[in-house]
């Protein structure tokens, strides 16, 4: 059998980038050793390609009107943009956002820590700035999943167990901090 990925392998994956997963090695939750060859992961290492993909900001999304929105994964898609200052009050429901592993910029809002979150992903992207207290505490009072890796320009702290961010500038929180 050969895997999905395989089948395509031959156009040019000039434009295509590999999935965070994928160069970051995890596959189910779990490091795994690649090397690359499609054969490294059950259906093969996963690619991004602009010319699959939505790549238009993710601002639009909000301006749809859609006010009980509760779950929202837009993963490597090649999204634009920021997220937007006023997303908890267009989407005050949101209880999971994943986005990452695409082009978004700038920082993260503190209103997210307004909503309720069990999953808020940003892995894969380019954010910038320090990372609202409001959100860092949110990982105290709830029991929820943060990706916040491989955003080289995002800095601040973090609770310890979730300080050590791969290619980030958080660093553990001390007791002033939060």
């Amino acid at each position: 059998m050969t895997p999905c990925v395989a089948k395509s392998i031959a156009r040019s994956l000039e434009a295509c980038k590999p999935s965070w997963e994928t160069k970051c090695l995890l596959k189910d939750s779990r490091r795994q050793d690649s090397t690359g060859d499609p054969s490294d992961f059950q259906e093969g290492p996963s690619y991004m390609c602009p010319e699959v993909a939505y790549g238009f900001k993710f601002e639009e999304f909000l301006k749809l009107g859609w006010t009980n929105v509760e779950k929202v994964w837009l993963d490597g898609n090649f999204l634009k943009g920021g997220i937007p200052e006023n997303i908890a009050d267009l989407w005050p429901k949101l209880k999971s956002l994943d986005l990452y592993d695409n082009d978004m910029e700038g920082p993260i809002p503190a209103s997210l820590a307004r909503l309720d979150f069990v999953k808020l992903q940003l892995n894969g992207n380019n954010f910038s700035g320090t990372i609202p207290t409001g959100v860092v505490n949110m990982l105290h009072k709830n029991h929820m999943v943060l990706g916040l890796a491989s955003n080289p320009h995002l800095e601040g702290c973090a609770p310890r167990g979730h300080d050590e961010v791969a290619d980030t500038r958080l660093h553990a929180c001390h007791e002033e901090e939060l």
